[in-house]
Order: C-alpha cells, then sequence, then structure tokens
C-alpha cells in the first residue's frame, strides 16, 4: 500500500494497465508506435466533452489544437482564448464566387 518510488529504469515485458483518474509522464521524448491516438476514450452517448491537444508555452499563452463538441469543427487558438474554425474544402471554396465567366482572365506566370 501507499505510493512507492523508484531511482532506477524499470522494464516491464508484457501489457501495463494503470487504473486511476491522472496519468502523469513526465518525459522530453515520448514516442508511440501506434498511428491512432484515442482520446476521451469510453464516450458513451451523446458526447459533450471537447478534445484536444494543448501546448504549454511557458510564460506565453498556450496554443491549443481542439475539437468542439458544439460546433462539430476542429478548432485552434494561437493566444489560449480565441478559437479558429478550420476551415474545410467547402468552406474554402465558399471564399470564391463567379457569376460571369466572360469575365475570367487567364493569369500568366512568369
Amino acid at each position: 500500500n501507499g505510493a512507492k518510488t523508484f531511482g532506477d529504469d524499470i522494464i516491464i515485458s508484457g501489457n501495463l494497465t494503470i487504473n486511476g483518474t491522472q496519468t502523469t509522464v513526465s518525459t522530453e521524448t515520448l514516442a508511440v508506435e501506434d498511428n491512432i491516438i484515442v482520446l476521451n476514450d469510453g464516450t458513451s452517448g451523446t458526447p459533450s466533452e471537447n478534445a484536444g491537444i494543448q501546448v504549454d508555452r511557458g510564460t506565453s499563452a498556450d496554443v491549443f489544437l481542439n475539437w468542439s463538441e458544439s460546433t462539430d469543427k476542429w478548432q485552434f487558438s494561437n493566444d489560449g482564448s480565441t478559437y479558429y474554425d478550420m476551415l474545410t474544402e467547402s468552406d474554402v471554396e465558399g471564399f470564391f464566387s463567379v457569376t460571369d465567366k466572360s469575365t475570367l482572365y487567364r493569369w500568366n506566370w512568369y
């Protein structure tokens, strides 16, 4: 019983299961062989929790890449408080409109 501290390497051959509400890994390099990282694992019913990646920037504002459940869109923040939707192909196409083909010009790049 109680906390255990080890001052040397530990090698585990086999699976490792950790039961708890918080797992902290203090390391400079994290290598994950799996190409899928699952966030909010175990969610059932209607999803209500956002998920994402936060970058700790020390004395500067943290930045985020966030899935917003309220908008069903990926968002990012460069200042930790203002979130911008990441654009989809249809969002980008919506910025452009051609109403009269006779006004189209051919651009020549030199």
